[in-house]
């Protein structure tokens, strides 16, 4: 049935085919075999087109009866009004009336007697007359004890609790149906039946009956609960196996609920990212397996390792569960277990497990109450077993609070050939063989709940001997090519869109993330971390050494494992080995080429060419303190540094603390950050050390020309402006500008006239003039000597 309602235009090709090769009639065709669940129109055309003389064998009376053309009718109503409507249904007709039970029956017996109804009640079999004539009540244990005569119309005044039961009201009408005789049946549905008004739909639209406008508004109502109740669902299975789901009827949810749900049981801790080991506790298909986590390698560089699975706490859970209904009171049967409960478990061998109901043995077609067997999953195994409910104990809270054992797991990029929804069982037999109580070795793709998709996985050897560990064939290798499976490549990205998640959670955009900032106008203490120029150079605050230093720490841990290159992009985060001390620091990666990637140090300012397999991802766990690394300068107007001024400045200001001013705020070429104009004491002085930095190489341009120019020696024009200088800020700059323009000239050699000018005039300026110059003096002869 299947492959006709999904394929039929296909099959009739095939038909067209085989009528080709037997000269165009069908009566060459010696026998044509169908096999069907359920019947169909699709079945009906095929069957009805290509088979002239039809055999039907069928054990089950509703897809009999919906074949043979019974009109099935659905009357809503309240339980108030069932009363009513039982009398609209045997209105002008020879009907039995059934019920669950012999009580039911007389009441109902009763009621029609009251309302002047001419009726026989038959709740045993010594109340079965010879002949059916007139209106009948009968229970449902009677149609068990005995067979009816014809009867042409069946009302049912509820549903049964049993499938059998329902099969054994239809089988009712079979007498009149050979009789050539027009038969019906009618469910009468109230509120108390709410959540079968869905399976009464899908039957009167299944044999071509109209839809009673209160039916759909129950059938609206059974939805909207059945929403509700999904979200305590599983995934659907063939979502998580493939990507997508095939079948036209899945009551699991295929979205994640829009607010979580509180588990009824303790959840596990589960890897999001990196590899793993893990060893197969149970293959269930031939790619589902449930498996302990042996070992966790975060991807990113920091993060932290998901605790592995501990066996003795399994030989303690298995140990606890066995002392505990040891004691006859606590061995207490579930008295109603729904489909999702966490029940202990009883199995013949005297053993005690913990399980979750999947499912209750239901009829084909229809939906009943009765609880007969469990379909279970024994959750710290992964294995499915089919239990009878009394096998089914009460599990206490203190259970509850232990993690399931072994985790869900998807192999990926695979799925059944042929649209198939499930894998035929030589492809699950492969599998078992390869995988089953192998330690696997994978790549966490995705994470969601509590289920892992590997992508790739594979199961690694040690050959003796040689010292040598290769990876044998995967699973996903020998399904394709034995042909049971083909190639899924959108299985995680379809998904990923499906449950919109984000599958890669590693890079993270830098422009989005803090940065130290400093006051305006405020003086804090601060190291230099990096020097360009004294144009460009960055500081740390030193409030902060203690919290970089935990960050330096943690990431350069000698028991994080050893990851393999995952690849940063451009304006990214990540971590880098600097090569100078070989140690991992945070990082921002500028740029990237085939082998190597610019990154900027965020806390120190350096940037630097790294190879590519020392570039990381980060954990967001290290991005908690704010990028540590202060963009600053010098920069004044006029000014211009010599090449070697940042060296100068790195030799002289390492390791030392300054106090930092920050009197201009402007912005920065790097994205995200802020460039502070500073000026920088050290040792309580009041002088910027920027004043100091003549003696490091510094070169200043100061315009001369605005001073009056009453000599013709330069060297005396610099210092008749030194003369007119009104404020020592300007004292600065002009002994500086004599220092470059003159003192520091080779084309202009030094005279000792020169020196004994300047020395003239030291007694006109204080103390934090006279020392520059000095220095200036001594600095220049230095350089005229060389």
């Amino acid at each position: 049935d299947l492959m006709v309602d999904h394929f039929l235009p296909e099959i009739k090709s095939i038909m067209m085919d085989i009528l080709k090769k037997k000269s165009g009639s069908t009566k060459n065709i010696q026998q044509i075999v169908v096999a069907a669940s359920s019947w169909s129109q699709s079945l009906e055309f095929l069957m009805s087109t290509y088979i002239k003389e039809v055999h039907i064998v069928t054990a089950c009376a509703i897809e009999a009866a919906i074949r043979l053309g019974v009109e099935m009718k659905v009357l809503p109503c309240s339980k108030l009004g069932l009363d009513t409507a039982l009398e609209q249904s045997i209105l002008g007709k020879k009907a039995v009336i059934c019920t669950s039970n012999a009580e039911e029956a007389t009441s109902v017996y009763k009621m029609l007697q009251f309302r002047s109804w001419s009726a026989t009640c038959v709740t045993t079999k010594t109340d079965l007359p010879a002949s059916l004539s007139g209106i009948f009540i009968v229970s449902d244990e009677v149609l068990q004890l005995e067979k009816f005569g014809s009867v042409q119309h069946v009302v049912h005044y509820n549903l049964p609790s049993r499938k059998e039961h329902f099969r054994q009201r239809l089988a009712l009408l079979y007498s009149a149906i050979q009789e050539g005789k027009n038969c019906s049946s009618t469910v009468l549905l109230t509120e108390s039946s709410q959540m079968q008004s869905i399976q009464m739909k899908k039957l009167l639209e299944r044999t071509g009956q109209p839809i009673p406008h209160a039916l759909q508004e129950m059938v609206d109502v059974s939805l909207r609960r059945k929403e509700e109740d999904r979200q305590h669902y599983d995934l659907c299975y063939h979502l998580k196996a493939w990507g997508d789901c095939r079948l036209e009827r899945c009551f699991n949810p295929h979205k994640l609920p829009c607010s979580p749900i509180a588990p009824k049981l303790q959840r596990l801790q589960l890897p999001v990212d990196g590899s793993v080991k893990v060893k197969v506790a149970h293959v269930s298909n031939a790619t589902r397996l449930w498996v302990s986590l042996l070992q966790h390698s975060p991807l990113c560089r920091g993060g932290v390792p998901v605790p592995s699975h501990d066996a003795s706490t399994i030989m303690k859970l298995s140990l606890d569960l066995a002392d505990y209904y040891a004691f006859p009171d606590h061995r207490q049967l579930h008295e109603d277990p729904s489909e999702c409960a966490y029940c202990g478990y009883h199995d013949i061998e005297g053993g005690y497990y913990r399980v979750r109901v999947l499912k209750f043995s239901q009829p084909l077609g229809l939906y009943f109450h009765h609880k007969e067997q469990a379909r279970v999953r024994l959750i710290d195994v992964g294995c499915v077993q089919v239990v009878d409910v009394n096998q089914l104990l009460t599990l206490p809270e203190h259970f509850l609070q232990i993690p399931a054992q072994v985790i869900e797991t998807f192999i990926c990029g695979v799925r059944p050939c042929d649209e198939d929804v499930d894998w035929p069982e030589e492809a699950v037999y492969i599998s078992q063989n390869l995988l089953q109580s192998k330690v696997l070795y994978g790549k966490v793709a995705l994470s969601c709940g509590q289920t892992l998709w590997l992508d790739p996985v594979e199961h690694r050897v040690t050959l003796e001997g040689i010292n040598l560990t290769t990876a044998l064939k995967t699973p996903q290798q020998e399904l394709i090519k034995v042909g049971l499976a083909e190639q899924n490549t959108t299985h995680l990205i379809k998904l990923a869109e499906t449950l919109g998640i984000i599958r890669d959670h590693r890079e993270i955009d830098a422009t989005n993330l803090s940065h130290v900032a400093l006051p305006l106008n405020s003086s804090v203490e601060v190291y230099i971390s990096a020097v360009i120029s004294p144009d460009l150079f960055y500081v740390q605050l030193l409030e902060h050494g203690d919290s970089l230093d935990a960050v330096d720490v943690s990431l350069n841990d000698d028991q994080i494992p050893a990851m393999s290159s995952a690849g940063v992009t451009g304006g990214k985060c990540c971590v880098a080995k600097f090569a100078s001390d070989n140690r991992w620091y945070r990082g921002q990666v500028l740029s990237v080429d085939s082998h190597q990637s610019k990154v900027f140090f965020v806390d120190y300012g350096n940037t630097e060419w790294v190879p590519n397999n020392l570039v990381q991802p980060i954990d967001a766990s290290l991005l908690q303190l704010p990028f540590q690394a202060i963009e600053c300068s010098f920069r004044e107007d006029g000014i211009k540094w010599s090449p070697d001024a940042g060296d100068l400045l790195w030799e002289w200001s390492r390791d030392t603390v300054f106090l930092a001013k920050a009197v201009a705020v402007l912005t920065s070429e790097v994205p995200g950050y802020t460039h502070y104009v500073v000026e920088l004491y050290e040792n309580g002085e009041t002088c910027s050390i920027k004043h100091r930095l003549p003696v490091l190489g510094r070169t200043v341009n100061y315009p001369l020309e605005k001073v009056d120019i009453i000599s013709t020696s330069a060297l005396e024009n610099g210092l008749i402006a030194l003369d007119h200088a009104s404020s020592e800020d300007e004292y600065l700059l002009i002994a500086e500008s004599v220092q470059s323009e003159f003192l520091y000239n080779p084309s202009i050699p030094l005279k000792s006239a020169d020196v004994l000018d300047v020395c003239k005039l030291l007694p006109r300026f204080p103390d934090s003039i006279c020392l520059p110059l000095l220095r200036t003096l001594a600095g220049a002869a230095a350089f005229q000597k060389r």
